[in-house]
This record gives C-alpha cells, structure tokens and sequence, in this order.
C-alpha cells in the first residue's frame, strides 16, 4: 500500500495495490471487497436448485420415453431376428412374449419340441405390458398370424406389428 500527501491541507491519496483502486480519505467509500458474500452465495445457489426442479420432471419423463422406445426397438429387432432365423435354418421359430414377467423369449421347433434359444431378455422395471402374445413364423419366413404387441410406462404406450407377411414395425 502506496500513501501520498497531496498538496491540499487534509487530503491524502491511499493506494490499494491488492484491488487496484484509487481511493481518498475524503471520500465515504469503502476499500474495495475480494469475494462474495454469504447473501449472494445463498441467491445463486437457489436459483439453480430452483432451475434444476423445474427441469426434473421433464428429464425424468424424457428419460422415460427413450427406455420405453428402446425397449420396443430392440423387441422389433428380436423380433426380425426370429424370422430370419425361421428361414435360414428351415424350421419354425417363434417368439413369446409373457405377460407377467414382462419378458420375451426366442424358441425354435426341433422335431416335436419348442427349444429355448438363449436367456428371456427382460423389458425395463418401469415397463408394463398391455399386450401380450406370440409370433410364430413359418420356414418361408411368414407369420403364422399378424400380431400386436403393446408395452406401456406411464402415459406412454409403444406397440410393435407384425404382418403376416413378417414385417415388423414400431
């Protein structure tokens, strides 16, 4: 800190280095403050918890959405891969798609018996399914019946079709 006597009785300059203001003994200023205060800590913070609850429920809702999407995408795709697997390997396959569970399984007909093909692939814990059923294709690769699958979670419903010619859409 730098002080100088000015030519005028009563005055003196002080010259605070750390803030970097000029500031006279005649003024009513205060020496500049370093940081913030506890006040405006506070207001800021409750501001973005504020802006943070506002935005909750719509990320919650579109995180939602996406599983739901995601989940009968990749239900369409098992679905497609069923009936590719019907043609290549000349037989009849069938996917299942249960209820209570909230699971879908692939099988292949071997002789008189349905076979499980790998482990049940489970739909998301929020996920409901308000259709259920099963879509057996034939060695051609065409369904045995069109068939209409349906899961739900929330106010949000995706269904996934199958054609009897054996095309899938979601």
């Amino acid at each position: 800190m730098l002080e100088h006597s000015s030519s005028q009785p009563g005055v003196r300059i002080r010259i605070d280095l750390g803030c970097r203001e000029l500031i006279s003994q005649a003024s009513s200023r205060r020496p500049c403050q370093r940081g913030f205060s506890l006040l405006e800590i506070l207001v800021v913070v409750a501001l973005v918890v504020i802006a943070a609850t506002m935005a909750l429920p719509t990320g919650t809702r579109n995180l939602e959405v996406a599983r739901l999407s995601t989940a009968a995408q990749e239900m369409s795709y098992r679905i497609s891969e069923t009936r590719m697997r019907a043609i290549s390997q000349n037989t009849r396959t069938r996917l299942i798609l249960m209820t209570q569970q909230k699971q879908y399984q692939v099988q292949t007909l071997e002789g008189a018996a349905w076979s499980t093909d790998g482990a049940p692939v489970g739909l998301p814990a929020s996920a409901s399914v308000v259709q259920g059923g099963t879509v057996e294709f034939l060695p051609s690769g065409l369904a045995v019946a069109g068939v209409t699958f349906e899961i739900a979670s929330g106010e949000f419903t995706k269904r996934v079709l199958v054609s009897r010619a054996g095309g899938v859409i979601y």
